[in-house]
């Protein structure tokens, strides 16, 4: 998939789940959506992490955020996590809205050892949130 197509795949993919179902414009972008369940299907998780990647790199909304974590990111360490919970944690350590959205991906059929790793990542990402107003 060229560059190009990619980054149409990413924008429109956002621009779906800012949307109601029923407005006009989220028709037009679902594409996006079956496109992403399909990589899931076919056996694509580069594509998948790099999807995932992609939208973290952009300014966008907390529903935007939610949805790759419950979605994407769930799917990808559901079917993959013993390969990806790795590049995971290193993202973790350095991006603070990819620790923040990490509480929102259920452990399906994760395995045990990717599924802990995560929960350490939530774990460690609550404690070092500071509570006391400023």
């Amino acid at each position: 998939m060229s560059e190009a197509r990619f980054q149409r795949v990413v924008d429109a993919w956002i621009a779906a789940q800012d949307m109601e179902i029923d407005d006009p414009d989220y028709n037009p972008n679902n594409w996006a959506i079956q496109l992403i369940v399909r990589w899931r299907i076919r056996n694509k998780p580069d594509q998948m992490w790099r999807f995932i990647r992609a939208v973290l790199d952009r300014n966008v909304s907390d529903t935007v955020l939610m949805t790759v974590a419950c979605g994407p990111l769930e799917d990808l360490l559901s079917c993959w996590g013993e390969d990806y919970i790795e590049p995971v944690e290193k993202l973790a350590a350095s991006n603070a809205n990819f620790r923040g959205i990490l509480r929102a991906v259920y452990k399906r059929s994760m395995t045990p050892d990717a599924w802990a790793r995560l929960q350490a990542l939530v774990v460690a990402n609550a404690e070092s949130i500071d509570p006391t107003p400023p």
